[in-house]
């Protein structure tokens, strides 16, 4: 399933308020090479606009939150999407170390993407169920 990844780059944020983590997000957009392939992806529309604002003509997908564990339509619609998109990698920008896990995992069940976790905030996941599904998602990243 997927495309032949010729995306070069798929950023994602699952933040929901416009602030640092966008702003961050939209300053490495504006900073690559235009000749790479990009796509923003988030679950919030305003961020969305926001961070896709910063590279003119890059897709845009929006997706519902994540809610939890529970959440699993929401989870295999962020893992359709990421395998429909196929990006070389996938850049998460986390505004705190336990977010974004439930994306992360879904991602990682895709295989030929590189994932790479940005930690924009140094507050630590609230749960042990957190600290541990971080720990298994460490793991498979490329780069943290």
């Amino acid at each position: 399933m997927g495309g032949t990844q010729d995306l070069d780059l798929l950023v994602y944020t699952d933040v929901y308020m416009r602030g640092g983590v966008d702003a961050a997000t939209g300053y490495l957009l504006e900073s690559l090479r235009p000749d790479l392939k990009v796509a923003v992806m988030a679950t919030d529309l305003n961020v969305l606009e926001s961070v896709a604002s910063k590279r003119p003509g890059v897709e845009r997908v929006l997706l519902p939150p994540i809610r939890g564990w529970r959440d699993l339509g929401a989870m295999f619609a962020h893992r359709r999407a990421f395998a429909r998109l196929r990006p070389r990698v996938l850049h998460v920008a986390l505004p705190s170390m336990g977010s974004g896990q439930w994306a992360l995992l879904a991602a990682s069940t895709i295989r030929g993407i590189s994932l790479v976790a940005v930690e924009h905030g140094a507050f630590p996941p609230v749960s042990r169920a957190g600290i541990a599904l971080k720990r298994f998602v460490e793991h498979r990243l490329a780069a943290h």
